[in-house]
């Protein structure tokens, strides 16, 4: 069995679509008998996720954490310094420490890093993952699209989750493209248990949002589109659960358009078997932002098909991988809200259609198994130390 190193710079219980995918690599390595030990930020809230297992080890450092929070700074003299002070504390956490594979589980900066750790002879194996949207955004800086490079240079393997993302990464570092393997991400159906603050959820027809409330997500997209869609039905409804920095931008136009009896901000709801179990269908027409900034995947399209609800998704990113067009859900043209709400009627007025996609979404969600990605990575590291 192998010594693994997995660099994060986030890790559960934060949520999002890298810290499911790292922690499904974690635990399934893990129990497949391999000595994984995951180095982490410090969490800020505490952490009852990760499951409990001899070979998995998660170190989480308040040094990395509180340096993130001074790279956020405004003033980039600031930004930039603390930025650096994370390599050589990473570096330094894993000195002295031999290990078979360093998975740098984001790009930057435990990419360098891990690079570094085979250079001075700590590792035997590198193995960078990206998701895409990182990919996209760093190639339009100078500086950080250098640094990608060199990580990828130093990298053993490097891995993506949609064919998409290869092609960009074929784009930005040619000489790289024969190094990358897709390794799609996974999604298991939870178990339901009741989800705070939906005491009231009610509508005809249900739409529902489930993500972290940025931009990109187009959830602005959908509260515009409601106008229309409550024009052809009163009662419908539309919630959206999550937090982020584009809430207030939400609340905003909520509030403007005059629709807050009809959209309701759920905020954080730590299990959203529920929510799902509850709505018609899911609607995040993502789209691309200026600086290249994307959906790296969208596991959140296959936790609706495990629910067997369809999807309304943007053509942008790897959406377009995680639903199939008229077969699972609806792609619509991002940013585009009589699109949006066009295929939001589409599945409100048809329920034997609605019924039919939700149902070939299940059958879809149901292939993207956690035991399909660990064994992605498992004869990925199999392959790497037997060269």
């Amino acid at each position: 069995m192998s010594r693994i190193l997995i660099l994060a710079d986030t890790f559960p219980p934060n949520r999002g679509g890298s810290e499911a995918y790292l922690v499904v690599l974690a635990e399934g390595l893990a129990q497949r008998g391999h000595d994984v030990q995951v180095f982490t930020p410090a969490a800020q809230v505490k952490d009852h996720s990760i499951a409990h297992h001899a070979n998995l080890q998660v170190s989480r450092s308040t040094i990395w954490k509180k340096l993130q929070l001074l790279g956020a700074h405004q003033n980039k003299y600031v930004n930039r310094i603390s930025r650096l002070q994370i390599l050589p504390l990473i570096a330094g956490r894993s000195l002295g420490r031999k290990y078979d594979v360093v998975i740098a589980g984001h790009l930057l900066p435990a990419g360098i890093v891990a690079g570094l750790l085979k250079k001075l002879k700590f590792c035997k194996r590198v193995v960078v993952i990206t998701y895409g949207e990182e990919v996209a955004t760093y190639r339009h800086g100078d500086r950080m699209a250098r640094l990608m490079r060199k990580a990828f240079a130093a990298a053993d393997a490097i891995t993506v989750l949609t064919q998409a993302a290869f092609e960009e990464i074929k784009e930005v570092a040619p000489d790289c493209a024969s190094k990358v393997t897709i390794v799609p991400p996974s999604a298991e159906i939870p178990a339901e248990q009741p989800a705070a603050g939906i005491a009231e959820f009610s509508g005809e027809p249900i739409i529902l949002t489930v993500s972290r409330l940025a931009e990109r997500k187009g959830i602005d997209t959908t509260i515009r589109a409601m106008k229309r869609v409550m024009a052809r039905f009163p009662d419908a409804h539309y919630y959206i659960a999550g937090t982020g920095p584009y809430e207030s931008v939400l609340r905003d136009l909520i509030s403007d358009l005059d629709l807050g009896e009809s959209i309701t901000l759920l905020g954080p709801v730590p299990d959203t078997a529920l929510l799902f179990g509850r709505c018609d269908m899911f609607c995040m027409p993502n789209r691309t932002l200026p600086n290249g900034e994307k959906e790296g995947f969208g596991i959140v399209f296959l936790e609706a098909g495990l629910h067997g609800k369809p999807s309304i998704a943007g053509k942008s990113g790897g959406a377009v991988d995680a639903v199939i067009d008229g077969e699972t859900g609806i792609l619509v043209n991002p940013g585009d809200t009589e699109d949006t709400a066009a295929a939001i009627l589409k599945l409100a007025e048809n329920a034997e259609y609605r019924h039919q996609l939700g149902a070939a979404a299940l059958d879809f969600a149901k292939t993207f198994t956690h035991e399909r990605q660990v064994n992605s990575f498992e004869k990925l590291i199999q392959s790497l130390l037997q060269r």
